[in-house]
């Protein structure tokens, strides 16, 4: 082999490859696939993934054992051809073209193919052409995580591991997926992830692992071969790619033989990276973390906070995991840290910054206009005056007998309509700066929501019609029949009745765009968010059961962990569902008000779509998503208490009667004293104002 073909950057190696560097995954991946054990590799792009692939199964086909791989990035995904494809494919990867089995059996399967078609291949085909151990490889299995049929294909997968206990013949095949996925991602119908066999870690290259492999093209060009490959290794981190990249730019470029890595690291990786990042690495890193807008965001503020702290926490929650398979970060000892000096040099906290400023362009236009007092104060004060300017001409300068004896008796509407505005706005504060704070400002700096904005602008322009009938058909027609106006001429119906409407049109609207619409949007993302949040507690704490119910001794071992576990899982639904129970308060509250007012400013038809309102778009939502909360740690508890129950472990009584989902609603309201006042005082102000 030639210096310059020496190391290799991208590209799956061949068996042969002399820079190839064995970790502690090769001995790991070998032994578990030759023992039996289906194994998958799931790890970010260009991690050695396929190398790893290639070397294992040269090494188990010299020992006998059969192997084929399906590359899934080139199955067709058309339901038609997938399954065909597949055995295609296995047919090519074992040779069994010439089969005798193979003829019989495609001479009966014509037409499209299913699953139970893959399983017969296995039983009818491939066990009896072959009798020796078979693996399967599985190829950028990250293709089929938006594939309808992907259950399907994943439960075949489930079955030939299952059939094993019934079926002795099912023991000789196996299979080892790789891809750049987590096992959340190819969940079944039932939420149920994929967590059968065994999870290979591929970490990066370490010193020890490296350091045969990786000195042998430096010997000849420079002085003390290790102690640079240590320096390299300091830049890379051991990302696989970045260090025979590396290791090449020393070989081709080093004009000394004491070269500067620093300084070939500056120019040919760092300096001007979107150019000359080729074969591309970090270009696919920042497309990984920037092109799904429904992410973006998320990401780069988790990212930009380990910048900042260096650290922090790994709890494995949807956003660090998808964060981790970018590339850009790195989980070690429960911990999450840039990957690399390289890395942490290209996406620099003035990079995030730019790309939260530039690239999520909603928010720029944001920070840079909407969000500055000198804009927000102006415009508040001129809505303000135009609000006000309406109150005033519709109740006041319009001389109408009908609008003053329903609305404004002894002149009091504007006044009422004041307060009752000031009421409404305080309580929106409220609600958005102190119960919803943090989420108020994730929800208004980004872009990624467009589907939330998108509903939250179908049902206000919806509403919106609706205010505009109130005022200039219903409102005005309910007002001329209560004072008897059918007979008069149109110049009297369009004066007495629609003409305050008009006026009072502008007032509706601005109360509407500025109470209405912000906290309508921001519920529906929050209800959104936090019923996301709290179905992915839920699958944590199953995850954990399902991963430790082969180590029943270490649970038993470590109880407390558990207790701990549950009762922090209680605090956190207890916190998240206590919030929403506040906005119910406030929400009985508001309507109280609005009993109190509406029914002497607003017709009976503005009063009853206003109502509407309430329940349609705050109510209902709130409700939906307190039961969803309950109903999500209702199952935690039932998945606690029936491992405990399967296992024998005494502690069953202790979860039943501490952590009962009515404990926690009755810890919420009776720490709720808001809330207490209300309940007790709703009927008292409803028969009160009823009788009115």
């Amino acid at each position: 082999m030639s210096d310059y073909s020496y190391y290799q950057a991208g590209g799956s190696l061949s068996y042969e490859h002399s820079s190839y560097v064995k970790r502690q995954a090769d001995e790991k991946l070998y032994q578990w696939l030759k023992e039996g054990n289906v194994c998958y590799v799931f790890n970010c792009r260009q991690m050695g993934k396929s190398s790893l692939r290639v070397q294992t199964m040269n090494r188990l086909g010299k020992e006998g054992i059969r192997c084929a791989s399906i590359d899934m990035s080139i199955i067709d995904k058309h339901p038609n051809n997938f399954y065909k494809d597949i055995v295609n494919t296995l047919v090519d990867g074992f040779d069994l073209l010439n089969s005798p089995t193979w003829s019989v059996w495609y001479q009966q399967h014509q037409g499209e193919w299913r699953m139970q078609d893959l399983i017969l291949f296995v039983e009818k085909v491939l066990m009896v052409a072959i009798s020796q151990k078979t693996i399967i490889f599985i190829d950028e299995i990250d293709n089929l995580v938006n594939v309808k049929f992907k259950n399907d294909f994943f439960n075949f997968i489930r079955a030939c591991n299952n059939k094993r206990a019934d079926n002795p013949e099912y023991q000789r095949i196996t299979f080892c997926l790789l891809g750049v996925v987590t096992p959340s991602d190819l969940t079944d119908r039932n939420g149920t992830p994929f967590n059968i066999g065994k999870s290979i870690e591929l970490t990066g290259f370490k010193f020890e692992e490296a350091r045969e492999s990786l000195t042998k093209g430096l010997i000849h060009k420079v002085d003390n071969p290790e102690k640079l490959l240590k320096q390299v290794l300091h830049w890379t981190g051991g990302q696989p790619f970045l260090t025979q990249k590396l290791c090449n730019l020393l070989f081709e470029n080093a004009k000394t033989r004491k070269p500067n890595i620093k300084y070939l690291v500056q120019e040919y990786i760092i300096n001007d990276w979107e150019i000359q990042d080729n074969p591309e690495h970090l270009r696919t890193i920042k497309n990984r973390i920037l092109d799904d807008n429904k992410t973006a965001y998320r990401l780069l503020k988790i990212y930009k906070k380990i910048l900042e702290k260096g650290e922090i926490d790994a709890d494995d929650n949807s956003e660090q995991m998808k964060l981790r398979l970018s590339g850009l970060v790195v989980k070690q000892q429960q911990t999450i840290r840039v990957y690399n000096p390289i890395y942490q040099e290209v996406f620099s906290k003035e990079w995030v910054n730019n790309k939260l400023r530039t690239e999520l362009g909603f928010l720029s236009f944001l920070k840079s206009n909407c969000t500055k007092y000198t804009v927000l104060i102006p415009v508040a004060i001129l809505l303000a005056i135009i609000s006000a300017t309406s109150l005033i001409i519709s109740y006041i300068f319009i001389d109408s007998k009908a609008w003053n004896d329903s609305f404004n008796p002894s002149n009091l509407g504007v006044v009422i309509e004041f307060f009752r505005t000031c009421i409404l706005l305080l309580i929106a504060l409220i609600i958005i700066g102190n119960i919803f704070n943090k989420e108020a400002e994730d929800y208004i700096n980004s872009i990624i929501f467009t589907d939330r904005r998108r509903l939250t602008l179908i049902i206000g322009t919806i509403i919106l019609i609706i205010i505009a009938i109130q005022h200039f058909y219903i409102g005005p027609n309910e007002l001329c029949k209560e004072h008897n106006f059918h007979n008069f001429s149109e110049n009297i119906y369009f004066h007495e009745c629609l003409l305050p409407y008009i006026w009072y049109l502008p007032c509706s609207i601005i109360n509407y765009i500025c109470i209405g619409i912000p906290l309508g949007s921001l519920y529906i993302h929050v209800a959104i968010e936090d019923c996301r949040e709290l179905r992915e507690k839920r699958i944590i704490h199953n995850n954990f059961f399902n991963k430790n119910k082969s180590e029943v001794t270490s649970i038993e071992q470590d109880l407390h962990k558990t207790q701990e576990q549950v009762r922090i899982l209680y605090r956190h639904f207890y916190n998240q569902t206590k919030r929403h129970i506040n906005v119910v308060a406030i929400m009985i509250f508001i309507v109280s008000i609005d009993v109190l007012f509406l029914s002497g400013t607003l017709s009976k038809s503005g009063y009853i779509w206003v109502r509407f309102f309430y329940i349609f778009w705050f109510v209902a939502p709130i409700l939906i998503t307190v039961y969803f909360a309950f109903s999500e740690y209702e199952k935690i508890i039932e998945t606690t208490i029936n491992f405990f129950s399967d296992y024998g472990i005494d502690e069953t009584l202790i979860i039943e009667t501490k952590y009962k989902s009515f404990n926690l609603l009755n810890e919420i309201i009776t720490s709720n004293i808001f809330l207490r006042i209300i309940v007790v005082l709703l009927p008292i102000l409803y028969y009160f104002f009823y009788n009115k």
